[in-house]
């Protein structure tokens, strides 16, 4: 599977429990939920939950001939081919 973006690193948060029975908290910098997923595993923690990655509303900005750049939403409002 290819990864997002040629290996970009996202936020990911979990909760997690540790073999004590403890409830850990935190955000790992990895490429895919995957692994995150691994990475706790690795750390001997029981995954609760794992959220994050790339965000279905995050803008994305496109130079348009030169001129200033533009979200998506405005490209199409403008009526560009």
């Amino acid at each position: 599977m290819p990864q997002l973006g040629g290996g970009i690193r996202m936020p990911y948060k979990y909760v997690a429990y540790t073999s004590a029975g403890e409830k850990v908290e935190g955000v790992l910098e990895v490429e895919t939920q995957d692994a995150a997923e691994e990475a706790l595993r690795n750390s001997d923690m029981s995954i609760a939950e794992v959220r994050g990655g790339p965000s279905r509303t995050s803008e994305i900005r496109f130079k348009v001939h030169g001129n200033s750049d533009m979200t998506v939403v405005e490209l199409r409002r403008s009526g560009l081919p």
